[in-house]
């Protein structure tokens, strides 16, 4: 059955998101600062174990008001893995009301550990964006720079929350043992030897010479941890005591050489102070007073501005004294609840100084939710009836209900309050962020105002504001699908004489040019080595990329380019004649119109598109929403071509993926790639609280992990284990993990097997956080066949070979391929990777074929399957109220769950039943009605 369902979105995706006056004053330019959005997910439960179902309601916000979203409706809920590779999305409608809910199934395929839930909407994409550092020969895998760039993105706005997931348990309900076991690795990391870490961050953010002003600092040990402690700065004393923060007074007349010194475990740590710069201004906060001080500024009056989550809520202008000094009561009556940032900045609109600082009128308090007829205890199987009552402006909230004798301590107490109003507006992790809410005394709403100092992070940055650059997304309101069309690049088909140079390192060659080389050529030498095509043993030397080197030592094969590699890339690159004519190259866009063609597969129905893109090659098409998966196949042809050409594109070689395809048709995708670090305060629980972790160590001792005052000592190993092949760090399906890399602009819209195993290792890996290229070897259901690099004869010996070329050549086909797994030490979230100098593969990819010969759907063109919208389970309530009861035990931790709970007015009634253990319970709600978020908080 065909239908037309599309609707072109040419001109709406190029639509502003509203149409305003110009005014390009300061001031203006403030107020028209665009709206963003937040995230916020509710959960079951506080830690999970593998099998549980981790269960979650997402609430999406404006960010000025925080009431429900009337921008986006779809947002994109992720689970990460511990190591940062996305286990899974899902795509949740976002209803009028600004939620939307899901759940996650926890695999025993999973791996125990820490594992991240990211979440946001594709408008939160456009801000807060910074370029990951990449150098150019990992620019030269891209189509073009455009790709490189787009994909070397991380994103700084979104939702994370990270969340313990533990080994199943040993004996049916017996949650007592709560256990991680890492995956394992070839190497084991190195422990960080003691050290002491202090940050300066000057009131203001810059240290100005002349001036006095007040220095917060943090005191971190080698994890991350906060350090309380004592140190000083000539006479005076300085304390550390929360969390390992504090802050000291540095005088005008201070010597500004002059050494801050900590004692820490026995030894002195001294620290430089922040560089003094020569102009500037100093500001000093005090509640709601203000000072100012600017030294070597030729300006007469200042502008002081402040933001709320982005919305400009005070502006005015300051006149400064013959000192350049001025102060200023800033009246907070008119300031929103929540992080206000204040910014010093010329009439011109250069930003000086700005800082943080947080206003509570109390009047969320209000918006509480509370729960009645909550028991002490509950028996077993008993019936448990809860009255909640919340605001009028509450429709429907989020409710958890958990057997508390199973929660996991955890630095994250926080809530849809204190995320929403505090954590989401600072850089990085907040530990125990309710401990800021608890109480409105002085040593608390100093602790908080030390916190915004240290952790402070400009969200809502005025720089990019005034930049008034346009913004790359709009508020995503329905399923989409868009990107551009480009040239296909030229390449030469593989041959099956290739195989024995690709086991030997030279992947990246044609066999044209390998021949081309001759006898006294660049690989004539090695030609002798070759028996009937089938392989050679070894490579002793390649004087190519070095000088001859001893046969035990591996070679980096850099094949990428002739020219020399530079770090941001910004010089052209050379044409070489080493790898595929069109590696390396900068290809641009498209400079004329062709005609994108597709269908759309669901089961029986199928949907059929055709589009004009315009003169750069851009598309874009809408979907009718659907639940679960679709397949979609789509190639283009030119504006111009004769019937008789369309014709023999439709109707010959549709499914012949070694067919070169008219055009590379590319989506544009938006996902984050990279995963961030993790905190200190995210794996680890409060020092009162123990869990067991067991990691494979051998070899040179070190330092032992206390568990409950037991020290545990280990060995850590110097050579480099096997790989246990049942244990991938990640797998994908093969084919859609082709289809990722092609539209990120890996792959340039048709499969090469001379560079695939790197593609999709780059793909899942970035740039390994290093600047030469990761070094890959690729399988075929173990069969090794492939490597970036040139072996030494143990490494050839151990790899023998056992298939001919053409048996290894006929299964270089997508269609036979199953599923890529990865080997590797190296995580994303880690700041640096894994020894580089090994005699082996930094990155190991397995391809599990399809079983006994078979095949898979693959095609010339573009054949993609489409995740549609995420249909959320229902969560199981037994009822136990008829007898006799059931002989099987329920173990259930989270008693009850309803992400959609509804109101009648402003109360409503639940009734469940607890399992088969006697129970005290923890309670957690979660809404957004008109005023707001409202919370109940565990209890």
């Amino acid at each position: 059955m065909n239908k037309c369902i599309f609707r072109l979105l040419m001109g709406l995706l190029c639509m502003p998101l509203c149409m305003q006056a110009q005014d390009n004053s300061l001031k203006g330019r403030l107020e028209k600062a665009p709206i963003q959005e937040k995230v916020y997910l509710h959960l079951d439960n506080t830690s999970y174990f593998m099998s549980d179902t981790l269960w979650y309601k997402a609430y999406v916000v404006k960010a000025n008001d925080l009431t429900p979203t009337d921008m986006s409706r779809i947002v994109y809920v992720e689970l990460v893995s511990p190591d940062g590779f996305v286990v899974e999305r899902q795509q949740l409608i976002v209803s009028a009301d600004g939620y939307g809910a899901g759940n996650f199934a926890l695999t025993d395929s999973l791996y125990s550990g820490y594992y991240e839930l990211r979440a946001y909407t594709r408008w939160m994409l456009n801000f807060n964006v910074t370029e990951k550092s990449y150098n150019r020969i990992y620019r030269e895998e891209f189509y073009n720079r455009k790709m490189a760039a787009d994909f070397f993105r991380e994103y700084g706005s979104l939702y994370s929350r990270v969340v313990p997931i533990y080994e199943r348990p040993l004996q049916a309900g017996d949650y007592s043992l709560k256990s991680i076991v890492p995956r394992p690795r070839q190497r084991a990391r190195k422990v960080p030897k003691p050290q002491l870490n202090v940050a300066f961050f000057p009131e203001g953010g810059n240290r100005i010479a002349g001036t006095s002003q007040r220095i917060a600092f943090e005191a971190t040990n080698e994890l991350g941890e906060g350090v309380n402690l004592m140190g000083s700065l000539g006479q005076q004393s300085i304390v550390a005591n929360h969390l390992g923060r504090g802050v000291f007074s540095l005088n005008s007349s201070q010597d500004a050489s002059e050494k801050v010194v900590f004692n820490y475990k026995g030894k002195s740590y001294s620290f430089d102070l922040p560089v003094a710069q020569p102009q500037g201004i100093a500001i000093h906060l005090n509640q709601d007073q203000l000072q100012l001080q600017a030294v070597g500024l030729n300006a007469p009056a200042l502008t002081i501005a402040i933001l709320c989550r982005g919305e400009l809520r005070d502006y005015q202008d300051i006149n400064l004294d013959a000192t350049g000094a001025a102060s200023l009561r800033l009246n907070t009556s008119k300031l929103p609840t929540g992080v206000n940032d204040l910014v010093v900045m010329t009439q011109e609109g250069q930003v000086l100084a700005d800082r943080l600082f947080f206003v509570d009128h109390h009047d969320l308090n209000k918006q509480q939710i509370t729960v009645e007829g909550l028991k002490k205890e509950y028996g077993p199987y008993e019936k448990i009836s809860l009255k909640l009552q919340a605001p009028a402006n509450i429709k429907t909230m989020s409710l958890a209900v958990r057997d508390n004798s199973y929660d996991t301590p955890t630095y994250d107490t926080g809530n849809i309050l204190t995320d929403l109003l505090l954590a989401s507006d600072l850089k990085g992790f907040v530990a125990n962020p309710d401990y800021y809410f608890e109480a409105d005394d002085s040593t608390h709403r100093a602790r908080l105002d030390l916190l915004l100092m240290v952790q402070g992070w400009r969200r809502y940055d005025v720089k990019d504001i005034l930049a008034d650059k346009p913004l790359r997304y709009q508020p995503e309101t329905a399923m989409t699908v868009e990107g551009h069309v480009y040239s296909t690049p030229s390449s030469h088909p593989i041959e099956p004489e290739e195989m024995p140079w690709w086991r030997m390192g030279i992947f990246g060659w044609t066999l044209d040019a390998i021949n081309a080389s001759g006898e006294a050529g660049e690989f004539g030498k090695y030609s002798e080595r070759f028996s009937n095509g089938e392989g050679m043993t070894y490579l002793a030397e390649q004087e190519k990329y070095g000088e001859p080197t001893d046969n035990n030592k591996t070679q980096r094969a850099e094949v990428v380019s002739n020219t020399a590699t530079d770090e941001r890339g910004d010089q052209e690159p050379e044409a070489t004649n080493q790898t595929d004519a069109e590696h390396g190259v900068d290809h641009g866009s498209l400079k004329k119109e062709v005609v994108v063609k597709g269908e759309v597969v669901m089961g029986t129905d199928v949907w059929q598109v055709e589009q004009r893109t315009d003169k750069g090659g851009h598309y874009a098409f809408s979907l009718e929403p659907f639940y679960g998966d679709a397949i979609l196949m789509m190639g283009a042809y030119g504006d111009n071509i004769s019937k008789k050409k369309k014709k023999k594109l439709d109707d010959y070689d549709v499914f012949n993926e070694d067919a070169w395809p008219e055009y590379y048709v590319k989506r544009d995708l938006f996902y984050p790639v990279f995963a961030s670090k993790y905190s200190f305060y995210q794996t680890h629980q409060p020092a009162s609280q123990w869990e067991e972790t067991y990691e494979e160590t051998d070899t040179v001792e070190y330092a032992g992990t206390e568990l409950n005052e037991l020290n545990v000592k280990a060995r850590r190993r110097k050579s480099k284990h096997a790989i246990v092949w049942s244990k991938p760090a990640c797998q994908y399906d093969a084919v859609e993990l082709y289809n990722l890399l092609t539209d990120y602009g890996l792959s340039y819209g048709k499969v090469n097997f001379r560079r695939l195993p790197l593609q999709m290792s780059i793909m899942l890996m970035g740039n390994y956080n290093a600047k030469q290229m990761f070094l890959v070897d690729a399988r075929l259901d173990r069969y090794l066949f492939y490597r970036t690099y040139v072996p030494n004869k143990e490494q050839s010996d151990a790899s023998p070979v056992t298939r001919s070329n053409w048996a290894v050549f006929k299964d270089l086909k997508l269609k036979r391929l199953q599923t890529a797994k990865f080997y590797t030490d190296f995580s994303l979230r880690e700041d640096d990777h894994p020894e580089m100098n090994s005699k082996s593969a930094d990155v190991v990819v397995d391809y599990d074929m399809m079983p006994q010969d078979a095949t898979r759907y693959t095609m010339r063109d573009r054949r993609i399957v489409l995740h549609g919208f995420t249909m959320p389970d229902e969560f199981y309530h037994p009822d136990y109220s008829q007898t006799p009861l059931p002989s099987t035990k329920d173990y259930r931790r989270t008693l009850y769950w309803n992400p959609n709970l509804k109101l009648d007015g402003t109360e409503t009634h639940v009734d469940f039943y607890n399992g088969s253990r006697s129970a005290t319970l923890s309670i957690s709600g979660a809404a957004i009605g008109a005023n707001g978020p409202s919370t109940l908080s565990p209890r």
